[in-house]
Parts: C-alpha cells; sequence; structure tokens
C-alpha cells in the first residue's frame, strides 16, 4: 500500500543548496546516501541481517534505470468514490470539543 513512499525511502537523493559569499547558491547532491544498508533482525539469532539487496538494485545498474522508469509511469490509482456524503450544520448553541448528536 505504501509503494510509491518506500520507493522514495530507499532510492532518495540528499540535496544541499549550499549559500556562498557572494549570495550565490551552489547545489550537491549525494545520489548514493539513502537507502544503504537496510536491515532487519535475524530469524533466531540477536543479530542483524543486511536486506538491502530486497529493496533495491545496485546504484546505477540497468535494473535500477529500469525499475525508475517504471515507477515513474505508474498510474495512480484513482480513488473510489465513498458511499455516503454528509453535510453537517452546527447549531448555534454547540461548543467546540463538545459532543453532538447526528440524524440520518
Amino acid at each position: 500500500y505504501d509503494v510509491k513512499f518506500v520507493f522514495a525511502e530507499v532510492n532518495a537523493d540528499v540535496a544541499y543548496l549550499m549559500l556562498q559569499h557572494d549570495m550565490s547558491r551552489k547545489k550537491t547532491v549525494n545520489p548514493t546516501m539513502v537507502g544503504q544498508k537496510i536491515s532487519t533482525k535475524s530469524v533466531g539469532k540477536d543479530t542483524k541481517e543486511d536486506i538491502t539487496h530486497t529493496y533495491k538494485h545496485p546504484e546505477d545498474s540497468e535494473e535500477e534505470r529500469a525499475s525508475f522508469e517504471k515507477a515513474k509511469h505508474q498510474k495512480t490509482q484513482t480513488p473510489q468514490e465513498e458511499g455516503l456524503a454528509l453535510r453537517i450544520k452546527a447549531s448555534e448553541g454547540m461548543n467546540n470539543g463538545c459532543d453532538f448528536d447526528v440524524f440520518v
């Protein structure tokens, strides 16, 4: 369900914007800082297991580029319409934070 989030989380670039003495800006990007050494607890042991390879392809590989292109062109799922829509008008005597009854 959170594929976009996880993809962005492990494939993000870190960008730095430095203000120079002459007030110009210099941008530098580190594409390898994020998504390294993704680990989990090993089954039956008190050690960690590196699972980076299950989440992403090696940097600058053909597989990484193909994965990025596929993700970029994925259609976003259209949200389904809800079955019920309500408009509630609060009475004048209602206080914020207090309970109120709704009759449908």
